[in-house]
């Protein structure tokens, strides 16, 4: 763009600096630098609008939620209530301190970058508990046979 700009006003500056001098060149400068001073507050104008369109949205205009995008919102409830985080006792369950099974899951690669970790030292480790619950088993299978009898009008007979 610059090369092409300057095989542009090389022979018009040229031109000015030959009929005028340096009068000429600054005189025509001064009429690029307006011109283009006339196209950017045209541009301004039109970022303007496009910032104002960017920053609607359903609650700021009447654009449906789905026009929203995947942008998260913030949430409605308050950040910091001064409640402990939880339920009612007995909502959440405890760590058991003598659980019936206890696995070790050691890292052998980086989740990140899958480098190598088997001779790196432990920097912190995670303990997760799951509660299962026992297997339901079937108490069995009842199959009942009635036998219907009957004679003429009535059923039971």
């Amino acid at each position: 763009m610059l090369k092409e700009c300057a095989k542009i006003l090389r022979p018009i500056i040229q031109a000015a600096l030959d009929q005028g001098g340096v009068d000429a060149v600054v005189e025509l400068v001064c009429m690029i630098i307006d011109e283009f001073e006339a196209h950017s507050t045209g541009f301004e104008t039109r970022i303007a609008e496009l910032e104002r369109r960017l920053n609607k949205n359903s609650s700021s205009s009447s654009k449906p939620p789905s026009s929203d995008g995947l942008k998260r919102s913030n949430s409605l409830r308050p950040k910091n209530s001064g409640r402990k985080p939880g339920g009612h006792p007995g909502q959440t369950l405890q760590a058991s301190e003598s659980p019936d099974t206890t696995v070790n899951l050691p890292l052998d690669s980086c989740p990140e970058c899958g480098g190598d970790l088997t001779d790196q030292p432990v920097q912190s480790e995670e303990k997760r508990q799951v509660f299962d619950l026992p297997d339901i088993k079937m108490l069995g299978v009842l199959r009942a046979h009635v036998s219907v009898m009957g004679s003429g009008s009535c059923l039971y007979g």
